[in-house]
């Protein structure tokens, strides 16, 4: 049997199963925590396996070594806002990440209504199609698209059929960086097809591991923009609950209370000064 070397990140477990349903590999699979604790033994086992596949963005300060590889296939792991351009990430004053009610995904609506000073009343008022029109979100899909579908290109792969064939029914992503099992399919797929390997197609896909995390939702207005159903509810980690917009945002500004020192990332800087500064205009 064929093996794979598999590194990337929180879509490790659901590629490296899609990669064994639907390739009949064996794959070793690493997260990034795995990987960079002895990036030497994996790049090792890598060198005998039929192939290295890997996220860039994971392999960090090794990216060199495993080019070096002749047999590296290197995959972006998937990122895509074209349905949650709301999605921020939060530190504290020591630069530690906070963890909301919905783990490390926050709202970048609501973030700036706090740090504006508006009432928690208020600031859900901001949740509404005049908002999302100011800051750009329900025009942006064609060069999220693009963005995305060139990513992917740069590395030799063409996803254009199934981007289109992932939003025809739902949303594929249930955040940012969480897509939905048929679209690590495709990318499975796609890395079989690289290497040569048979693909056994089955409808019989594997367990959506990602959706057992939070689920950030598609507000209905950028839903309708895209042709899919859209929520104002947001599940929460490990279970089957959800929480209103009310609960959420409200669960939410007690932390940024309890943290006054509190930034957004510095990838996402850009989208919140853009943020602040439209929403500033609008009141």
């Amino acid at each position: 049997m064929k093996q794979i070397v598999l590194v990337s990140n929180c879509q490790t477990l659901g590629l490296a199963h899609c990669l064994i349903a639907l390739g009949r590999v064996q794959v070793l699979k690493y997260n990034m925590a795995e990987f960079h604790a002895d990036p030497k033994t994996v790049l090792q086992k890598a060198r005998s396996a039929e192939a290295l596949v890997a996220d860039p963005d994971s392999l960090r300060s090794c990216l060199r070594a495993a080019r070096e590889q002749q047999n590296t296939v290197l995959l972006p792991a998937i990122y895509f806002d074209g349905y949650h351009p709301d999605i921020t990430y939060l530190n504290d004053a020591s630069g530690t990440r906070i963890k909301g009610p919905l783990g490390d995904y926050h709202s970048v609506i609501a973030y700036t209504g706090h740090r504006l000073g508006l009432s928690l009343q208020d600031t859900l008022r901001l949740f509404e199609r005049r908002t999302y029109e100011r800051l750009g979100w329900l025009s942006s899909w064609d060069s999220n698209r693009e963005a995305f579908l060139e990513k992917y290109s740069a590395h030799g792969f063409d996803l254009r059929r199934s981007f289109v064939n992932w939003g025809r029914t739902a949303a594929f992503m249930h955040s940012v960086n969480h897509p939905a099992i048929r679209c690590l399919a495709d990318l499975a797929e796609a890395v079989l097809d690289r290497l040569g390997l048979p693909v056994n197609r089955s409808s019989a896909l594997p367990h959506d591991n990602l959706l057992s995390g939070p689920v950030f939702p598609v507000y209905p207005e950028l839903a309708e923009a895209v042709g899919v159903c859209g929520t104002n509810l947001y599940k929460q980690f490990g279970g089957y609950n959800s929480m209103s917009r009310e609960e959420f945002v409200g669960a939410s500004w007690e932390l940024y209370e309890a943290n006054p020192g509190s930034k957004v990332w510095p990838a996402f800087e850009q989208a919140f000064e853009q943020t602040l500064k439209r929403v500033r205009e609008m009141l």
